[in-house]
């Protein structure tokens, strides 16, 4: 552990940040955080690159603020962030990837959000925005976001504007309480993997349990696109296809409480189903096989044995309904896939330029 003086008094906000061999970009990101309007906060630093040992005199970065914990041996993604949040001193926690970064009024506007709430706040969530490539566009460093409005709504409603696309979020970076993330065992391992595929999804699910949730409707948060992220370089389809299921059976449990209440159920089940195809069927397109892509078809008939357990119950028939609603989008979707498994890199290139143009995502 990089050795400095703690200080005294508990930060307000927590921010643990999981880093493999990325020091430019993590330097980076360091220094958007550096740079917020808000300051009382502290930066943990969970490097998994053991061959290389990390310090702040490595980063050119000398604030108390900063501890880098050098993990003895390789973590892996999922308890090297729950090793982050457990470690953490803050009255608030949020993860973020060495590649990313924030906007310079990120933490202003979300300690007024929870001020404004009265300081009892489990969750507030903001919007983000997509950049392509490795490049920070200066502005983005120096420019704050102005937020459009601040949104109080219990998570089931959330939720809801998730599915239907009304509002963005990630869960992995929203801010919470930390006893609430403690109380829930942190992020959930849905596979044997040491990555975290489906929990932060899997978060957001959770959340959806809460009475009261904030979203800020700004893009605070910049999430760095390119070909060496971890999203867009994993091709591991077993692992995403075994915490895909775990993830369904997991979000069922959650969909049939009664907080969450029953006339969702359909559409939170839905919803997730539609997610856990399109994440697996993106993966064979990434590995450009055909074949692959075929499996998913297969993979539907898994996901709709778990609906088959709701049998005898009063939600069966919703499940059922479910199912059928997104074999319908499946075989809208599956063309669409194809087409993009089958496109050369080039032409992918280009459409992938015109979206963002399109989306207005930076380039």
């Amino acid at each position: 552990m990089q050795k400095s003086e703690m200080p005294l008094s508990i930060p307000f906000f927590t921010i643990g940040i999981t880093t493999y061999n990325r020091k430019e970009m993590l330097k980076e990101c360091l220094g958007s955080i550096l740079c917020q309007t808000f300051a009382d906060f502290e930066i943990i630093v969970g490097n998994d690159f053991i061959e290389e040992p990390l310090s702040c005199e490595d980063l050119f970065l000398f604030d108390p603020r900063i501890r880098v914990i050098n993990n003895q041996r390789n973590l892996g993604e999922l308890e090297n962030l729950n090793n982050l949040l457990k470690v953490s001193r803050g009255k608030y926690f949020t993860w973020q990837a060495d590649d990313d970064y924030y906007a310079p009024n990120f933490l202003q506007e979300v300690y007024k959000a929870i001020m404004t709430n009265g300081n009892a706040s489990t969750c507030v969530l903001t919007s983000y925005k997509v950049v392509r490539g490795k490049r920070i566009p200066l502005q983005t460093l120096e420019n704050e976001i102005k937020v459009k409005k601040v949104m109080v709504s219990n998570g089931q409603q959330l939720l809801q504007d998730y599915w239907a696309g009304r509002i963005k979020v990630m869960g992995l970076v929203g801010v919470y309480a930390k006893p609430y993330l403690m109380s829930i065992g942190g992020l959930r391992r849905l596979t044997n993997m040491p990555i975290a595929i489906f929990s932060e999804y899997l978060l957001i699910m959770q959340i959806s349990l809460l009475k009261e949730v904030i979203f800020i409707d700004a893009p605070l948060i910049y999430y760095r696109a390119h070909e060496e992220s971890w999203s867009a370089s994993n091709k591991n389809r077993e692992a995403y296809e075994i915490a895909g299921i775990n993830f369904l059976k997991m979000s069922i449990e959650i969909f049939k409480s009664t907080l969450a209440g029953e006339n969702y159920f359909r559409k939170n089940l839905t919803g997730a189903m539609k997610l856990i195809l399109r994440e697996v069927a993106l993966i064979g397109a990434r590995r450009g096989n055909i074949f692959i892509l075929l499996f998913n078809i297969e993979y539907l008939g898994a996901l709709k044995s778990l609906i088959w357990t709701l049998k005898g119950t009063e939600l069966y028939y919703r499940g059922v309904q479910s199912f059928f609603y997104v074999s319908l989008w499946f075989l809208l979707y599956f063309p669409k896939i194809l087409l993009i498994t089958i496109m050369p890199n080039s032409i992918k290139i280009i459409a992938k330029k015109m979206r963002s143009y399109v989306r207005g995502e930076i380039a």
